[in-house]
């Protein structure tokens, strides 16, 4: 008797579960296309080339500039070196955020506008799922393009045209990986705008102010109030480039916050949110 009461109530309790969807389904395979896309539509080739271009042309220039063409390579100067690093992250930072709204504004809005979205959850993938395979594999492919691939190039030219060359590697690890996480961040606001906005204009305007607008904000504003913008990261990733104490560490912090509340309220709303 509970033999075969208990046969009859596993088949209903596993087809009750039949209709529910997984809780990351289909990540892997948005994951994938997402990754492919970026190849696919040459933005990788694209986002890599452009910005390694500009970012080797820092240490060109400073090379040219200490007429490096008719001595060969000297030792670059404690003062020039910091400059050369200032120039490294002010390009990543501010160009990286702008290239970063370029790339990734449409992650969301734009499979809605073409009801790409709308038709993939009619399939068993989970809005969770689909959030967070956009998010990561965008961060993935566009750090990658536009931080690590430059970065890397900056330090190999630095490392080349220059005797004494990049004089402390590990605080260039930490600049590249603030510089990430920075740009992790940008595309953590993107996505989470992208569910609060129908179109693709408000999300790059708002997210183009939050990096554009504390610059002048802080000559009006205290420090201790500027100094939370995620884009001042730049400031101790310098630091640690240049082998100095990194500081402030407000944006940083302030960035370890935005980063999961983005992407929480991005999630939340686009389980909620009524496709159309």
């Amino acid at each position: 008797m509970v033999s075969s009461a208990a046969a009859t109530i596993v088949p209903a309790r596993s087809s009750e579960r039949a209709g529910q969807t997984p809780f990351l389904a289909g990540f892997g395979n948005i994951f994938r296309k997402e990754v492919l896309e970026w190849f696919r539509t040459r933005r990788f080739a694209i986002s890599a080339g452009l910005t390694s271009l500009l970012l080797g042309a820092v240490p060109v220039g400073v090379f040219v500039h200490e007429n490096g063409l008719r001595d060969g390579r000297s030792a670059l100067s404690a003062h020039t070196y910091q400059s050369l690093m200032d120039g490294w992250m002010s390009l990543s930072v501010t160009l990286g955020t702008y290239l970063m709204i370029a790339l990734t504004m449409g992650i969301l809005v734009r499979e809605e506008e073409m009801g790409t979205a709308q038709w993939l959850f009619t399939k068993p993938v989970s809005r969770l799922g689909y959030a967070l395979a956009k998010y990561g594999a965008n961060v993935l492919v566009a750090v990658i393009a536009a931080v690590i691939v430059p970065g890397v190039i900056f330090l190999g030219l630095t490392q080349a045209l220059f005797s004494n060359g990049v004089q402390h590697w590990g605080g260039a690890g930490i600049a590249l990986g603030l510089a990430s996480f920075h740009a992790a961040t940008v595309i953590a606001i993107i996505l989470a705008l992208s569910t609060v906005f129908s179109s693709q204009a408000p999300v790059a305007g708002i997210v183009f102010g939050l990096g554009f607008l504390p610059f002048p904000a802080s000559l009006a504003l205290p420090l201790s109030v500027t100094a939370l913008a995620p884009v001042f990261i730049g400031q101790p990733a310098l630091l640690a480039a240049a082998g100095q104490q990194m500081r402030p560490w407000e944006p940083v912090v302030s960035a370890a916050v935005l980063l999961p509340l983005c992407l929480t309220i991005a999630c939340i709303r686009l389980t909620r949110k009524q496709l159309q």
